[in-house]
């Protein structure tokens, strides 16, 4: 992710994985796995770019960032698995992922087809601050594949985003004190252009910002008052 994109927060990669804490911006980039004993709740918000697969301990450690009041955001591409992301992390509408996910839509190598972005009268907190400008651009942001996504009927997921095919594009739900945020094309130029386009930048900003709502609060206390934490059984 370029440097700039976020304003006030560390960011730290793993395996593709963006990890951002409140402090001047900062950039690390890592390729291997959440180490054993890495502590996610360390930090505000984590990305997870393009990861083909997670273990079981790996999803409890994320899961634990969660229930502690932390963000995700879990971000999709070529190396992705459907099937271990529906095991391991969907499971069945009780893990952290917002949707089951499906088949890929498109072909990014022919880009044949493009997909715009649908912001649903931008009901959504995540996309309303788009509402009335439309030189950001995200309206007319084109991406040439994403993975289809399903959502639990009569869960807590909700849908921020979609493509105008009718499938959604972001989903989001609570998790424990935390926010859960899943976007369903990449967030590099394999899948398309969004990376180039003015709506990227915004929307990460607004990605991290509502990913992270849950947090500044907790760290506002008086002497006197009390603190909630939740910490990882797994070790």
């Amino acid at each position: 992710m370029p440097n700039g994109s976020i304003p006030a927060h560390v960011t730290h990669t793993v395996g593709h994985n963006i990890v951002e804490s409140r402090a001047d911006l900062q950039a690390h980039s890592r390729d291997d796995r959440i180490e054993q004993g890495f502590d996610l709740t360390a930090y505000d918000c984590v990305f997870f770019c393009n990861v083909r697969r997670f273990t079981a301990r790996e999803a409890a450690v994320i899961e634990s960032c969660l229930n502690g009041g932390g963000g995700v955001v879990w971000c999709l591409g070529d190396q992705v698995s459907a099937e271990a992301y529906n095991e391991v992390l969907y499971r069945q509408g009780k893990g952290s992922l917002p949707a089951s996910l499906g088949d890929r839509v498109g072909d990014p190598q022919k880009r044949d087809v493009a997909f715009g972005f649908d912001p649903l009268d931008f009901a959504h907190s995540l996309v309303r601050p788009f509402e009335g400008n439309p030189e950001a651009g995200l309206e007319r942001t084109q991406s040439y594949a994403y993975i289809r996504a399903q959502k639990t009927e009569g869960g807590d997921s909700h849908v921020a985003l979609a493509f105008d095919s009718g499938d959604p594009a972001i989903l989001e739900k609570p998790f424990g004190r935390g926010r859960s945020v899943l976007v369903t094309t990449s967030f590099d130029e394999q899948w398309g252009l969004w990376p180039l386009w003015p709506s990227f930048l915004p929307i990460v900003h607004e990605l991290v910002h509502y990913a992270t709502a849950s947090r500044p609060g907790d760290r506002q206390k008086i002497v006197g008052e009390f603190f909630t934490e939740t910490f990882s059984a797994v070790a």
